[in-house]
């Protein structure tokens, strides 16, 4: 549970630092302590452009469905070398990342 206003937790991803043969990543969140994230006030995870600050996407989990883990973007990588985002949405049944490998791998 966060307190205030703002991002509780921020994960940065420098994609020209990942090695050469990652060509997919998908972006899960995930309530770990089984709280389905309609029980969560103001729950929501969203996906920023560090060098602009934009955001590229953004999702209410408290108004979504109520499921303790979310795919919520994935980046493939082109073959030109740029990296181009899909946003997903895609809610399921799983507390840790180790239940969101599955689903994860079959969305790329």
């Amino acid at each position: 549970m966060g307190e205030g206003g703002g991002d509780d937790e921020v994960i940065v991803v420098d994609l020209g630092r990942l090695p050469q043969e990652v060509t997919g990543l998908v972006f899960t969140v995930n309530s770990f302590s089984g709280q389905k994230f309609t029980e969560v006030a103001k729950a929501y995870c969203r996906l920023l452009d560090a060098a602009t600050g934009e955001e590229l996407v953004r999702f209410d989990l408290t108004t979504a469905e109520p499921q303790t883990g979310v795919m919520m973007a994935k980046l493939i990588k082109q073959f030109s070398g740029e990296w181009e985002m899909t946003a997903l949405g895609n809610f399921v049944k799983s507390r840790t990342v180790r239940g969101m490998v599955k689903p994860s791998a079959q969305s790329l």
